[in-house]
């Protein structure tokens, strides 16, 4: 499916008169029917197992995931879900922009690695969310599966409503990248 994002203008006559709108095509983005989208309220059990969304289990494996990534946030409250495949892309553009031969840029790499580590999910569909990850993001008891479009993220469900953007501040970064 190809989603075209673009902006509206008026077509003129040689009077300056305008008399039709039409799209003005800026960028064209192929998304896949495919998309996390949404968010789904869960609850851990008491082993600290959840059930991965229906619709999200689905889309995984409509897509042939074959293995599963979690990894904290650099900067917010909520761990992150990537299917494999999105994993190892994240992971070569990452190493493609960095310099192996700089230390820093290196031990960047090293950190941004060691947060991660792979996911099992069981027959039933659900995770273990080990206790260093719930406590990390808060969650006690219930929590939020949410959507990222490529990727999944589980927030605590008082975090997640923390963490979003005012309304001014949305508006103002959607608007400036379309």
């Amino acid at each position: 499916m190809r989603i075209i994002v673009g902006e509206v203008f008026n077509f003129a006559d040689e009077s300056g008169e305008k008399w039709r709108k039409r799209p003005q095509i800026s960028k064209i983005f192929s998304y896949s029917m495919m998309s996390f989208i949404g968010k789904i309220e869960c609850k851990l059990d008491s082993k600290g197992r959840v059930f991965i969304p229906a619709p999200f289990r689905k889309i995984l494996q409509q897509r042939g995931v074959e293995g599963l990534v979690i990894k904290k946030d650099t900067d917010n409250p909520y761990l992150t879900i990537y299917p494999m495949d999105v994993w190892e892309a994240k992971l070569s553009d990452l190493k493609s922009r960095l310099n192996e031969w700089e230390a820093e840029e290196r031990m960047a790499l090293i950190q941004y690695v060691a947060d991660a580590m792979p996911l099992e999910m069981d027959s039933q569909g659900r995770v273990l969310l080990q206790k260093k990850w719930t406590d990390v993001i808060g969650v006690k008891e219930e929590l939020l599966f949410v959507g990222g479009i490529d990727t999944i993220t589980i927030w605590s469900k008082e975090r997640f409503e923390e963490g979003m953007l005012n309304t001014d501040t949305f508006r103002k970064i959607i608007s400036a990248k379309s």
